[in-house]
């Protein structure tokens, strides 16, 4: 077990902190988690998150663990605690005791890494847009049968993005850039759901035709009336109403299957979800009767 001592200079004397890298069992976690008497309330979301890093083998040892006082009261870690005990597997934390009570007050108070900053270290351009992009993806691809909010949201990691990120920057890249151009062109649309969409299109071998349809939709040129473009601009930029981000990218899919399939329009029809639509492989079009 490797250890390493911390002096900290308090009241003209030293206070010795300790800090060890253990491996934390559910069974010593349950143990720490009697000293929790003042900690924050508990966030489920919190402990699901990190249960979740714990079942897929994507825990990592990082200076953030778990914080006892000289009063044996626990400090910081009572979410990490409960994610082991949950998850029934032990994990290697840091762990320091002999903490000054008063520090509880300076705990989590900077700014978190966020998935922008991790990717935007990779090279990633319009970074807060690709992270967003990304993160629906892998929500789609995981949890198509849901509403992304609460435990499902939160399941997605900023290191399931920065792989995700690293298997294909240079292709995330051009995709997030076509995007962003029809994005300039018309505001209304919503640059993540676009990328995320495009996405969704080439692992569907459908990104040709999807790329058409985002610089259609972007443009608005060569319009039709009935067309489905046209319709989905319509509902774009007359939309006041907050919507979220698997609102659009489900539209994004069903406006592009109807203009992929050759449908005529008359107005706009909110997409039912969940599950989430699948993006249609292209078909011989013909002309239909307004809907």
């Amino acid at each position: 077990m490797g250890f390493a001592n911390f002096v900290i200079y308090y009241f003209g004397g030293f206070l010795i902190v300790e800090t060890k890298l253990v491996t934390m069992t559910p069974e010593w976690a349950e143990q720490l988690l009697t000293l929790n008497v003042h900690n924050r309330k508990l966030s489920k979301n919190t402990i699901l998150f990190y249960e979740n890093l714990i079942n897929r083998g994507q825990w990592k040892t990082t200076h953030q663990g778990i914080a006892v006082d000289w009063n044996n009261v626990l400090q910081d870690g009572q979410h990490r605690l409960h994610a082991i005990v949950k998850s029934g597997q032990s994990v290697q934390i840091l762990l320091s005791t002999k903490v000054d009570p008063s520090n509880y007050e300076a705990i989590d108070g900077g700014k978190k890494r966020s998935a922008a900053d991790t990717i935007g270290l990779l090279g990633a351009k319009n970074t807060t847009q690709i992270a967003a992009a990304i993160r629906a993806y892998l929500l789609y691809q995981r949890y198509p049968a849901y509403v992304w909010v609460g435990n499902n949201f939160n399941a997605i990691t900023i290191s399931d993005i920065k792989l995700f990120y690293e298997s294909a920057p240079d292709s995330i890249n051009e995709l997030a850039a076509s995007a962003r151009k029809a994005y300039k062109k018309f505001r209304p649309l919503n640059a993540s759901a676009l990328i995320c969409f495009l996405l969704l299109a080439k692992s569907s071998d459908t990104d040709y035709k999807a790329l058409e349809f985002v610089g259609r939709l972007g443009s608005g040129e060569n319009l039709n009336t009935y067309d489905p473009i046209l319709v989905y601009r319509s509902f774009l930029s007359n939309n006041k109403a907050s919507r979220g981000l698997q609102f659009y990218v489900a539209s994004n899919i069903k406006m592009f299957n109807k203009w992929l399939n050759g449908d005529r329009l008359t107005q706009f029809r909110a997409p039912e979800f969940p599950p989430m639509p699948t993006i249609a492989l292209p078909v011989t079009s013909f002309a239909r009767s307004p809907q």
